[in-house]
């Protein structure tokens, strides 16, 4: 069994471990303290007073989270290969509902813009697949194949995600795969789009930020025990999808599970290791006649991170770097957590908004990360693997 390998199988079973425990908090559900409860009258007090502080008659949201849209995933769910659902991706009537007051309201209308799922248009070369997993995956046309930016955190999301776009887009062989860094949202889906041994053989460049492998052992092996416990306190994963218990991390959307719960760990996690890790900003590839530049970030929204800028095509990804979601993170910016290990250095964000040596021309024209929604100039010049925040310079 391969390094590789062994880590991913580490990973689920400590996850698996951390949340599944009959002594988990998360799933102990039995103590009458843990027993929902109605909203308080302070908590309905200062929710409307927070709610009447914001602009929630502004729809600009609502209409950047469907522009582009081409398909839905056939049946609005993702199953695995016996047929079994891993994830019910049809919420949005849930969503659709006036905030309940044990819900934020800002946390609640984050939850229904995030939960659009589907194939997007980014562009004449680009797309995205959006809200089938946490994180998105961002795809450019090559000249006769599809670069992958991130290949979301289960296979069978992936390999759906991959068959909604040849069914639009037409039936190309994936040339090229880059890992913007090392959550395992945006790599763990990458054997549901290639097979390791047609990768070898066809010599398909993957691509990840220097450092990738030694921090994937370092925070999703030896700190996720640890790690994941405190994402059951931090996230609440475990209680039931209603208004009264789990309604999103902020980041992505929620699945709900055949029992009510919503589902964390459903799917299966892969890894194939890099053919290459990008060293220094400023380094240059060309796959399939699109050129790529990167600015390396580590230390950032996670310790193997870059930034990656498509010169032709004038679209730069911020990886996770920027956000347009209620980050779990801290906001637009991310710092630090509950869960992690590792503390997120301000300073490094400074220093990568300061970087002389990458530096985007005036004319850029579609920006994002790789979390979420999507803006107006185009989280993609900013692609964001989250969905896309566009963000065209002026």
């Amino acid at each position: 069994m391969g390094v590789c390998t062994r880590v991913s199988l580490i990973w689920a079973i400590a996850l698996c471990f951390a949340l599944g425990s009959p002594n988990s908090p998360a799933w102990s559900q039995i103590d009458s303290e843990l027993t929902p409860k109605p909203a308080t009258a302070a908590t309905r007090a200062s929710l409307e007073r927070f709610a009447a502080s914001l602009p929630f008659a502004d729809r600009d949201d609502f209409d950047l989270v469907n522009r582009g849209f081409i398909a839905g995933v056939p049946g609005n769910r993702i199953v695995d290969a016996n047929g079994k659902v891993l994830r019910d991706l049809d919420v949005s009537a849930f969503f659709s509902q006036a905030a309940p007051s044990t819900v934020n309201p800002s946390l609640w209308r984050n939850a229904g813009l995030v939960a659009k799922s589907g194939l997007f248009k980014l562009s004449d070369r680009i797309y995205q697949i959006r809200g089938l997993d946490y994180a998105n995956m961002t795809v450019v046309l090559g000249n006769t194949g599809f670069i992958v930016v991130d290949t979301l955190m289960i296979t069978e999301a992936a390999k759906a995600g991959l068959d909604l776009l040849r069914q639009h887009v037409g039936d190309r062989p994936v040339v090229g795969i880059i890992y913007t860094h090392s959550h395992p949202d945006h790599y763990g889906g990458v054997k549901g789009i290639i097979d390791e041994q047609n990768a070898t053989s066809r010599r398909v460049p993957i691509l990840a930020p220097g450092g990738f492998m030694n921090a994937i052992v370092a925070e999703n092996v030896i700190a996720l025990p640890a790690w994941g416990r405190r994402g059951a306190y931090q996230f609440g994963l475990g209680l039931s999808f209603n208004a009264t218990g789990f309604i999103t991390s902020g980041d992505g959307p929620t699945y709900p599970s055949r029992n009510g719960g919503p589902i964390a760990t459903a799917g299966t996690l892969s890894l194939i290791p890099p053919t290459r890790e990008i060293a220094s900003t400023g380094d240059t590839v060309t796959i399939d006649g699109v050129r790529i530049e990167f600015q390396v970030t580590p230390g950032t929204e996670a310790p193997s991170e870059m930034n990656i800028y498509f010169p032709d095509l004038r679209a730069l990804c911020m990886a996770e770097n920027v956000g347009g979601t209620i980050s779990c993170h801290c906001g637009g910016l991310r710092f630090a957590t509950l869960r992690r290990g590792r503390m997120i250095s301000p300073r490094r964000f400074a220093c990568m908004g300061r970087e002389r040596t990458f530096c985007l021309p005036a004319t850029s024209g579609l920006a994002g990360g790789q979390r979420r929604l999507s803006t107006t100039s185009q989280h993609s010049g900013m692609l964001s693997n989250m969905s896309t925040i566009k963000l065209f310079a002026s």
